[in-house]
C-alpha cells in the first residue's frame, strides 16, 4: 500500500525516476535495492502512485468521498446509459470512477433499465469469402426443403471427435462451497495419457458411431466408408437409400481421390463436401447438428467427473450414446437445422450462434 511509504521515500522515488532516464523498471529495481525493508516497488504500483500525484496531489488512493446521487436523478441516469452506450465493455467500477457516481447507484440504474452484463461467445473465425459460400449453401438447402418437406430427414450428417483422459473441464460450473477457502484442486497434466476417436452419423432420429484408435487419415476414412457407412445405408429401405445425402466437412482426410471415389460408388453424386458435388461451406460447424447439438452436450456428460482409465472412458461414451433420446436427435437434425438455415440467411452468411442463445 502507498500509505507505508513516507513523503521522503516517495520524493526519493521520483528523484530516482529522473536519474534512471524515466525508465520505470530500472527505477523500481534501484528503489528496491535502496529500501530492502520496505514493500517492493513494481511497475503497476509506480504508475498508480504517479497517477495519484498527477490527479490528486497525493500518493494516497483517489478520494472516495464522492457525492451520493440518487437513481431518480435524471441526469445521472442519462449519463450512466450514455456511458455504457459508448463503452459497452466497461465495468461498473470504471463507470463509478469516470462519472463520479457511486457503484450501487450505477448498478441500480442499469437494473432499472434492464441492462445485463452478457458474456462473450466464442465462434469460428471466418475468411472474407465464407459468408457468400454459406448463403449459397443455405439457399440451396432451403430450395430442397421447399421441394421436399422431408429433405432434412434424408441427410446423413457426419463428424469426428477426439476423447482423451483430460477431456474438458468447465471451471465456471465447478464450485466448492465452504465457510473458508479449502484450496481444492483438480488434477491435470497426467503422465499416463490415453485417447481414442469417435466417428458419428446422424440421420433423422438415427445414430451410428464407431470408435477407432488411430488418428484420422485418408486410409482410415476410406475403411470407415467401406464398412460402417456402407453397412448403415445397406440397412435402409431401397427408396430411402436412393434419396439420402451424405454430408462431411473439408478435413484433409476427407478430400482425397480415394475418398471421393468411394463416395461416388456408395452415393453417386449425392454427397456434400468442400469441392464436392454439393459444396459444403468451410468453417461452418454451426450448421452441422453434430457440432452444435451433440459433441458439446455429450462431452459435458462424459466428463462430469474425472476419468481414471481408458476402459472407463470407453464405457462412459457407450453409455451416453445409449442414453441419447431419438426425439432430441430428430429435432436437432430437422427443426434446429431449418432454424439455422433461416438465421444464416437473415445475417447474410455471418455468424449467428450468439443470436440463438
Amino acid at each position: 500500500m502507498e500509505e507505508t511509504y513516507t513523503n521522503a521515500v516517495l520524493m526519493n522515488l521520483f528523484i530516482l525516476f529522473g536519474q534512471c532516464d524515466r525508465i520505470i523498471t530500472r527505477t523500481c529495481r534501484n528503489f528496491n535495492e535502496m529500501y530492502p525493508n520496505l514493500p517492493p516497488m513494481n511497475l503497476k504500483k509506480f504508475i498508480r502512485i504517479q497517477n495519484n500525484f498527477t490527479e490528486f496531489g497525493s500518493a494516497l488512493k483517489a478520494p472516495r468521498n464522492l457525492p451520493r446521487p440518487v437513481t431518480s436523478n435524471e441526469d445521472n441516469e442519462i449519463n450512466v446509459l450514455a456511458y455504457f452506450q459508448v463503452f459497452p465493455q466497461s465495468s461498473i467500477r470504471c463507470a463509478q470512477d469516470d462519472l463520479g457516481i457511486t457503484y450501487s447507484s450505477v448498478q441500480r440504474i442499469l437494473v432499472k433499465h434492464n441492462m445485463h452484463d452478457y458474456k462473450f461467445t466464442k465462434v469460428q473465425a471466418m475468411k472474407p469469402q465464407d459468408p457468400q459460400h454459406r448463403v449459397e449453401f443455405c439457399e440451396m438447402l432451403l430450395v430442397r426443403t421447399q421441394e421436399d418437406p422431408n429433405f432434412l430427414n434424408k441427410i446423413i450428417w457426419t463428424d469426428e471427435s477426439k476423447f482423451s483422459r483430460e477431456g474438458i473441464f468447465n471451471r465456471r460450473n465447478s464450485h466448492f462451497w465452504a465457510s473458508e477457502n479449502p484450496h481444492v484442486t483438480k488434477e491435470a497434466g497426467f503422465q499416463e495419457k490415453f485417447s481414442f476417436n469417435v466417428f458419428c452419423m446422424l440421420m433423422d432420429n438415427q445414430l451410428h458411431y464407431v470408435i477407432y484408435e488411430e488418428s484420422l487419415n485418408s486410409r482410415n476414412y476410406v475403411n470407415i466408408l467401406r464398412t460402417d457407412v456402407e453397412n448403415f445405408v445397406d440397412n435402409m429401405p431401397l427408396e430411402d437409400y436412393r434419396s439420402c445425402w451424405y454430408q462431411l466437412d473439408g478435413a484433409p482426410a476427407h478430400c482425397t481421390r480415394e475418398v471421393s471415389a468411394e463416395l461416388d460408388r456408395i452415393f453417386d453424386d449425392r454427397w456434400i463436401r468442400r469441392l464436392g458435388p454439393w459444396n459444403w461451406p468451410p468453417r461452418s460447424p454451426d450448421l452441422n447438428p453434430l457440432d452444435f447439438y451433440l459433441w458439446g452436450m455429450f462431452k459435458e456428460k462424459v466428463y462430469k467427473s474425472p476419468v481414471n482409465s481408458k476402459e472407463e472412458l470407453l464405457l462412459r461414451v457407450t453409455q451416453e450414446f445409449r442414453n441419447l433420446d431419438p426425439t432430441e436427435i430428430r429435432s436437432a437434425t430437422t427443426n434446429a437445422v431449418n432454424t439455422r438455415i433461416l438465421k444464416c440467411l437473415d445475417v447474410n452468411g455471418q455468424r449467428f450462434e450468439h443470436l440463438l442463445k
